[in-house]
This record gives C-alpha cells, structure tokens and sequence, in this order.
C-alpha cells in the first residue's frame, strides 16, 4: 500500500504523519539570527579590546621613556663635592711686656727732708701759701733751711693757684681794693704776676 507521500507501507500499518514542529519557517528563521549574534557577542568579548591594548602599551611607552629620563637626568647631574675646610689662622697671644719700673723720686732722701716734705704738704692742705712764705713756715717749725727748701720744692704745687686761694681767703676775711689785695699778696712772699693773678681771680 502507497501512502500520500510516496512512502510504500505494508497492509494494516498506519504510515507515519509528516513530522512538524508547528512553528512557522520565519519563526524558526530568526531563531538561528539571535542564536548567531549571540555567539558573535561571546565571541568579541574573549578577544582584547583594542583601545585598552592601545592605553596599555601608551602606559608601558610612558614609563619607559619616564625611566629613561630619570636614568638620564642622574647621569647628567654633576657630582656634589664638599666644601673646602677653612682653617682659621693660629691665634697668638701678643708677648708679654713689663712695664717700666717708676724710680721713686724720694728713694735717696733723708729723713729730715721727707718730714720737710710730708710737712709742706700739711700745710698746704690747711691753707695757700706762697714759695718763701712755706719756706719760712718750715724754718719756723725747725728745720733747716736746706730740708724747708727741699720740702717746698718737692711737692711744687702751682704757685699762681695757691695766689687765688690766698686772695679768697683775704675777702672772706675783710674787704680790699684791688691795689691793697695785690699789696697783701705780695707781702705774703707772691711774686707781682702771682699777686695780680690772686686780685683777678676774685674779680678785681
């Protein structure tokens, strides 16, 4: 027995129905198209991406030529040589000298001529006196007229300030013309200049 597909049967036997999914042809089309793109899309993932190979190999360039640099630049520095030591000059202290030994100007005197001395300086120190006014004092008091001499001339005072002092003392005690002071000077052993020194230095 001949089946309506062309199939031979053998008698009794149901021939088999066309096998069939029930989907259209298109369906089935579009299937394939998506399962196709899917696979394209796997497929592109697993391969490298190009722009991050790029960035990849810019940064292994980059640092590269980062490395380069710096190796160069350590290179080119100059070396850093230290400071000269400055060596202060040796202080040296300066030598040590002796100041001149002061001969003492009474070291040869008598005893009789340092008392005339030590007492014309008493004296002095009481009142103003004259050269031979002091000369006389000291012959007064008892010595010679050699150590009075030496006494007065030892110490040396200033005879025209011991003049002004005297006058001083003179208008303190009274009042003078300017003539009668000098007079008084004078009779006190001053010479004219030391007289006339004491009368203007009390303002006559």
């Amino acid at each position: 027995m001949t089946s309506g597909s062309g199939v031979s049967v053998a008698p009794g036997v149901t021939p088999p129905s066309p096998q069939s999914d029930g989907k259209p042809i298109w369906k089935r089309g579009w299937a394939v198209a998506i399962a196709v793109v899917v696979l394209l899309i796997v497929f592109g993932s697993l391969l490298p991406d190009k722009k991050t190979a790029n960035l990849t190999t810019a940064d292994a360039t980059g640092t590269t030529t980062e490395f380069a640099e710096s190796s160069a630049t350590t290179a080119a520095s100059p070396a850093v040589t230290a400071s000269p030591v400055v060596t202060a000059p040796a202080v040296t202290a300066p030598p040590r000298t002796t100041p001149p030994t002061t001969a003492d100007p009474y070291a040869s005197e008598t005893v009789s001529q340092k008392n005339a001395r030590r007492k014309a300086a008493e004296y002095l120190a009481y009142t103003a006196f004259s050269r031979t006014g002091l000369i006389k004092q000291l012959k007064y008091e008892g010595f010679s007229e050699a150590d009075a001499i030496y006494g007065v001339d030892a110490i040396n005072p200033d005879w025209f300030e011991q003049a002004a002092k005297k006058a001083k003392e003179y208008m303190e005690y009274s009042s003078f013309s300017r003539q009668s002071l000098i007079n008084q000077l004078k009779y006190e052993g001053f010479t004219q200049a030391q007289a006339e020194h004491g009368a203007d230095s009390v303002g006559l």
